[in-house]
């Protein structure tokens, strides 16, 4: 969402050399909805380009433009159970109407439901209990549970990449275990729940990081309450634990000639806690590569001045840049077929991304490569 303002303003913005520019935001409820209303006294959009600004690659009178931006709006705010609709009037107004459901609205619950089918959950802990509630759960709301016990459970055999939220029976697992699981998952998306008993004499450490995930079980309402929240509540990067492991933060770099796209993978990983540089060309990615160590690299595959596969040549090859000969360099681009891709293979290129891709994707292909 905040994607989408950004690039409604940006948009707007283009025009500001106009006579008497301004912009008026509007934010109001109505009829079980909320209603973001963004008009710019810009250019305006003519009647024959109006039908087809929400296309994907269309674009009219604006240079450097990829066509984009506002097809991806949309497909966020579809994402919302939302809409999105567009009125002009040419040389006076543009005005974009956002309709989204209210937070508590049918619509919002309807699609939490539908979402909980896709997702993977592992309950780690011995008692039969809590194990009947989750299975009660999984069944009602259709996702696929995974059940490991403490006593045989080895934390290097997690596969962070294989689920959505982790529920902990914390008074049956011992201080080493727990610590070793929080510093697998300290970096990742994943969803924590953390079980305690109540008037359970055992004492477990907890970082302060998961202290707000602990929660006092005795029915399955509660349960189903805590599940539904922590799996639908974005994970905060800037804990404890995430400071202790990533003192020297890790440094990614994006390079794509869209703005827009730069901005929201470089948000996504700032609040994942990863230090981010931008590079608007292959050119000057080079030009920072002299400058400065990076960890890993985003690169579009066609850009102006030096397209990605250029640059990614001579990363690989010219010695200037030895430091980074063996880095990731994860290709994100729009559409590759396989002859494509064998070919950037053949150049160097790591990974493959398709963008834009949902904060889970490119957090998950990220961490993979780091």
């Amino acid at each position: 969402l905040r994607y989408v303002i950004f690039n409604l303003l940006k948009n707007s913005f283009y025009y500001k050399d106009k006579t008497n520019f301004k912009i008026i935001i509007s934010v109001y409820s109505k009829n079980n909805e909320t209603i973001i209303s963004v008009k710019d006294y810009g250019k305006g959009i003519s009647s024959t380009s109006i039908k087809n600004i929400f296309t994907e690659y269309y674009t009219s009178g604006k240079k450097n433009n990829t066509g984009l931006g506002l097809s991806f709006c949309k497909k966020v705010i579809d994402a919302f159970a939302g809409s999105i609709e567009c009125y002009s009037t040419e040389n006076i107004s543009t005005t974009f109407i956002i309709r989204l459901p209210i937070i508590t609205s049918p619509a919002v619950d309807k699609m939490k439901y539908d979402l909980m089918s896709i997702k993977k959950i592992l309950f780690i802990g011995n008692q039969n209990k809590i194990l009947s509630d989750i299975n009660h759960l999984a069944f009602f709301y259709n996702f696929e549970l995974f059940y490991k016990k403490t006593s045989l459970y080895n934390i290097a055999d997690l596969d962070t990449n294989n689920y959505d939220c982790i529920i902990i029976d914390i008074n049956t697992i011992n201080n080493t275990l727990l610590t070793e699981l929080q510093e697998k998952i300290a970096t990742t998306t994943i969803k924590i729940i953390v079980i305690h008993h109540k008037n359970d004499a055992q004492k477990i450490t907890l970082s302060k990081a998961y202290e707000s995930y602990v929660f006092e079980y005795d029915h399955i309402d509660k349960l189903q309450q805590k599940l539904i929240t922590q799996i639908f509540t974005q994970k905060k990067p800037n804990n404890i634990l995430f400071d202790t492991i990533n003192s020297n933060k890790t440094k990614i770099m994006i390079v794509d000639d869209n703005i827009s796209l730069r901005l929201y993978s470089g948000i996504l990983l700032k609040n994942a806690g990863y230090d981010v540089i931008e590079a608007d060309n292959g050119l000057t990615a080079l030009n920072y590569l002299q400058e400065t160590t990076v960890d890993l690299i985003l690169m579009d595959s066609q850009m102006p001045i030096m397209s990605g596969i250029e640059a990614t040549k001579e990363i690989r090859t010219n010695n200037q840049y030895c430091s980074h000969q063996h880095i990731p360099i994860i290709c994100y681009s729009g559409s590759l077929d396989e002859l494509q891709k064998e070919h950037l293979v053949n150049v160097g290129i790591t990974d493959f991304l398709l963008k834009p891709s949902s904060k889970k994707t490119l957090l998950n292909i990220v961490n993979q490569w780091l």
